[in-house]
């Protein structure tokens, strides 16, 4: 990966300022500027991995959200140990079956088969 052009310029002028470098430092210098571009695409790997996982996490827990909000506003029912059994789903297929199965159930008592049932099976 290259620095945009205006970074590279702000780089440019700071060595050329402040720092005097002799014919071997600027060799190790330019040696250590192809080492960094090496290990910044590995951080940019590294970076776009944690924010896949990230984006699943933010997923996973709106649907958690979204079931526990339909509980509320559709059953009038919220407690504490719902909010904990949904969080131990952390599987995002699972927990978009959940939500279309609890959308649709006609009870209190359905909704809550449903996520018993979906927790035995994960």
């Amino acid at each position: 990966m290259e620095l945009d052009p205006a970074r590279t310029e702000l780089l440019i002028g700071f060595f050329e300022t402040y720092l005097k470098l002799n014919q071997d430092e600027a060799h190790t210098l330019e040696a250590e500027f192809q080492n960094s571009n090496e290990m910044e695409a590995n951080v940019m790997e590294i970076i776009s991995s944690y924010r896949k996982e990230g984006r699943l996490e933010g997923r996973i827990e709106g649907k958690r959200d979204s079931i526990f909000t339909i509980f509320e506003t559709k059953f009038d029912f919220s407690s504490q140990n719902l909010q904990e059994k949904l969080r131990t789903i952390d599987d995002l297929e699972v927990l978009e079956k959940l939500l279309k199965k609890i959308v649709v159930a006609d009870s209190l008592q359905e909704a809550e088969n449903v996520l018993e049932s979906a927790m035995n099976k994960h």
